[in-house]
């Protein structure tokens, strides 16, 4: 599921995903970094480590958009609609079965790579973001505290290139 923004909609589903969790189904969600200012706030960031106690991986991506959800590789859910955050709005999604379109989907989004996050070479930690270059190259980056400034006050970050595709970045 790939849901830029989390907010109290996702009280209403964490039970759906623990249920689903349950029962095997492996739940990955794609949601904002914390440098967007509403991911940063403090009651969003409880709802997201609620998030992260109850689904198998959560992985913050700087500057994401999308709002996508793919059930077992066959239902797609796809449009203007931010599953875990809007409950009142006129947004919508469309839903599209078939088991290539999702596959095709899940591939383009990268989902199979980017859902195995490394973990920090510098300090081993798990507190790893998704991020993209302007030349369109992703990396992963620790975002654990310790590591976001240095004594100079620039970012002293471990940042990992990550290979898409055929050898490319």
């Amino acid at each position: 599921m790939w849901a830029p923004w989390v907010a109290n909609r996702v009280r209403r589903i964490l039970q759906l995903l623990r249920e689903a969790a349950a029962r095997g189904v492996r739940v990955t969600v794609f949601i904002r970094d914390d440098t967007e200012q509403l991911q940063a706030r403090p009651d969003n960031q409880s709802l997201i480590a609620d998030h992260r106690a109850v689904v198998h991986t959560v992985i913050p991506v700087n500057v994401m958009h999308q709002k996508i959800a793919v059930i077992d590789e066959w239902t797609v859910m796809i449009g203007s609609l931010n599953t875990l955050s809007q409950s009142w709005t006129r947004q919508a999604m469309v839903t599209m079965r078939g088991g290539h379109f999702a596959r095709k989907l899940l591939e383009h989004e990268h989902a199979e790579l980017f859902t195995r996050p490394p973990k920090c070479e510098r300090c081993g930690g798990t507190s790893i973001e998704l991020h993209r270059r302007t030349n369109g190259t992703w990396f992963w980056r620790c975002y654990d505290t310790i590591r976001k400034t240095g004594r100079n006050g620039r970012s002293n970050a471990w940042y990992g290139d990550v290979r898409v595709g055929r050898g490319k970045r």
